[in-house]
């Protein structure tokens, strides 16, 4: 892993595993995966379905998720979208485009973390 860019999912991901067992590591980042995937899919239906309650819940959920395991900026958007469905400040063709850059997103944190599991095996190895 030496010469690549510290990026902050690699580096919180550094800290987690001076502190904890990496193999628990990874099954985390495996149930991270997992689940953004269902709670992107449940913001599109609830989305299609205007049930804004769950939007906001599942927008929550994902941040918090994110922020754990390094994912600032998909914290950050999820959280928008949260905070700005509460307020009642967007419209459901607003709220499906961002759904989908947060799904851009969570593909983007899922493919660091799939490359920091490559790094550790190949440390391993």
């Amino acid at each position: 892993m030496a010469g690549r860019p510290k990026t902050l999912e690699t580096v919180t991901l550094r800290i987690m595993c001076d502190d904890f067992d990496t193999e628990m590591v990874v099954e985390l980042l495996a149930i991270f995966a997992d689940g953004g995937i269902v709670q992107i899919e449940s913001l599109r239906v609830a989305t299609t379905q205007a049930d804004w309650k769950r939007i906001e819940l599942e927008a929550h959920s994902l941040a918090s998720s994110s922020a754990a395991l390094g994912g600032e900026v998909l914290s950050r958007l999820a959280a928008n979208l949260e905070h700005s469905v509460a307020l009642a400040g967007t419209t459901l063709d607003e709220v499906s485009a961002e759904v989908e850059f947060i799904a851009c997103e969570l593909e983007r944190v899922v493919d660091a973390h799939s490359a920091f599991i490559r790094g550790l095996k190949s440390l391993s190895a």
